[in-house]
């Protein structure tokens, strides 16, 4: 949701040795749940997305995460997803690069 060039980056290394594709990785990106997840990986994503970009989630969605991680298991995403929000608005204020080296996989998935 910041858009943060260096989180991107990074995520998408990650994500890309975890074995999702490039077409995968640049629809998480946009925001979009890509074809492929595993259960876990959409109830987290649709979670996240709607929280961030809306500030509260419907009862379906959180029915959905509820159930595949638990109530604990969404108090430790919710602190996950507080603690990126901290670190994206950090990276996005002081505009940190993305290293030089080479393009992230995302750049090469949406060019």
């Amino acid at each position: 949701m910041w858009k943060a060039p260096y989180e991107l980056y990074a995520h998408s290394a990650v994500a890309a040795n975890a074995s999702f594709t490039a077409k995968q990785i640049a629809s998480l990106a946009a925001g979009h749940s890509p074809e492929g997840l595993r259960e876990e990986e959409l109830a987290a994503q649709r979670f996240t997305h709607q929280l961030v970009s809306e500030h509260a989630i419907d009862g379906v969605i959180y029915a959905a995460a509820q159930a595949v991680f638990g109530d604990e298991g969404l108090v430790e995403m919710l602190v996950l997803i507080g603690c990126y929000l901290s670190v994206c608005a950090l990276l996005n204020a002081f505009a940190v690069p993305v290293p030089k080296a080479r393009p992230t996989i995302y750049e090469e998935a949406t060019q």
